[in-house]
């Protein structure tokens, strides 16, 4: 596909090529190639249109589309890995509603179920697991039950542990990442603490990975504070905040964040926490 030069070529570029793909499948319906091209260009535009109702259409379609390219001869396991992270972060995250976000997730599962059916490589078949690992984390995420969550934290656990064992690729700092805050969760519900040092050990694997990551600096804060370690907590959340986002998104989950409640009345805390305080009228600022 051409470069495009402005996001409004790069969406008349898709919608191009997805029309393309789109005659090909009228003329050929079980030709698997159109039909998963197709689905990948209208996931494509999902992410790039700004209107609302335009991203519903495409997330709609897309879904559609492989669904389609599913029933055709020659579907892969690529397919269904595509097609389980496209429920798991474009469609979940699309949904207001807890229990369809779950739903999306449940059924990103069973894609993932039958993906692994379909490959054949320890490498392809850890990527699944891995996929696995995260709609898992992200179903106890959305559960209300506290065993169903530590149900579903435990078999996510799992998964990043079998992927790890037997590919090197899937020894990613994301999955380390999630596979650290899982155990997190997991030992504050069975109240082990030794989950604690192993949330821990996960958590420095990612940033032995990726130095450069605020979340697992935030997730390393609250697993040393609830751990017990007040100094490295304030160690990482302090690196986090000096990476926070325009919007503060960290700093404004610290302050009512329960993890790090042992920290909230150190001096230390409030001092990074609190935004800076502005001269009150008629007083000078401090240069």
């Amino acid at each position: 596909m051409a470069s495009a030069s402005s996001a409004a070529d790069a969406i008349s570029l898709l919608q191009k090529a997805a029309g393309q793909y789109a005659e090909v499948a009228r003329l050929r319906p079980d030709f698997y190639p159109a039909q998963a091209m197709w689905a990948d260009c209208l996931q494509e535009l999902a992410h790039r249109v700004s209107d609302p109702q335009q991203h519903r259409v495409f997330l709609q379609s897309a879904r559609e589309r492989f669904a389609a390219a599913a029933q055709c001869p020659g579907a892969t396991w690529k397919l269904y890995h595509d097609w389980a992270r496209f429920l798991a972060t474009d469609v979940a995250a699309a949904t207001p509603n807890a229990q369809e976000r779950s739903a999306a997730l449940d059924e990103a599962t069973k894609r993932i179920e039958k993906g692994l059916e379909l490959a054949s490589f320890s490498g392809d078949r850890a990527k699944l697991e891995c996929l696995w690992g995260m709609c898992l984390f992200r179903l106890a995420e959305e559960s209300a039950s506290p065993t169903k969550q530590r149900e579903l934290y435990e078999q996510a656990a799992a998964k990043f542990e079998g992927a790890t064992k037997v590919e090197s690729e899937a020894k990613t700092a994301r999955t380390y990442n999630v596979w650290g805050l899982a155990l997190l969760r997991l030992a504050k519900l069975s109240r082990n603490r030794m989950l604690i040092h192993q949330a821990i050990e996960r958590l420095l694997t990612a940033l032995e990975k990726d130095p450069n990551l605020p979340d697992t600096h935030y997730n390393l804060a609250c697993a040393y504070a609830v751990g017990g370690q007040p100094q490295q907590a304030m160690q990482h959340l302090r690196v986090c905040l000096q990476h926070d986002d325009p919007q503060h998104t960290f700093r404004a989950a610290a302050s009512s964040d329960p993890d790090l409640g042992s920290l909230w009345t150190a001096p230390e805390f409030r001092e990074m926490v609190e935004p800076p305080k502005l001269p009150s009228a008629g007083e000078p600022a401090i240069r």
